[in-house]
């Protein structure tokens, strides 16, 4: 007969890390869905998503369903010629959260100038689909959001 004893500890931190792992391979899954097709991967969402983003649109406080989310998105990429996001860090990858760093942007439409834009995306994750993305304009309010630290 083999026994094999494993630490109970050591086993809760291998499952966080490989859960954070997957976690943040969903998120970057979430990013190329974005830059390829322009839209929202609505596919890695769960029924009940919400999207905050109070921080960076006032105008637009509190949390958005799918549809909504959606629309927001395809108004803000529609304001550049060629709207990219790309992923610059993961900050913080921790039980249910991962938090990024990202700079968007590119050419505005009816205009020579180029813009980019630095954010910091909060990320809920719960079954393997996205609960919730919030976006900040700085680093510890993304952090702070997500109940985390560097």
């Amino acid at each position: 007969a083999l026994l094999l004893c494993v630490d109970s500890a050591t086993f809760r931190r291998n499952t966080a890390r490989a859960m954070s792992q997957g976690n943040v391979e969903l998120v970057r899954q979430v990013y190329e869905h974005f830059s390829d097709r322009g839209e929202l991967a609505v596919h890695l969402a769960s029924a009940d998503f919400e999207f905050d983003v109070s921080e960076v649109m006032p105008d637009m406080a509190g949390k958005h369903g799918l549809e909504a989310a959606e629309r927001l998105f395809r108004s803000y990429a529609g304001m550049f010629v060629d709207f990219e996001i790309r992923l610059q860090e993961v900050i913080a990858a921790e039980g249910d959260h991962v938090v990024t760093a990202v700079v968007d942007g590119g050419h505005l439409r009816g205009s020579d100038a180029e813009v980019h834009n630095q954010f910091f995306h909060v990320f809920t994750i719960r079954d393997g689909r996205v609960v919730r993305w919030s976006s900040h304009t700085d680093r510890q309010h993304a952090l702070k959001a997500a109940r985390l630290s560097e």
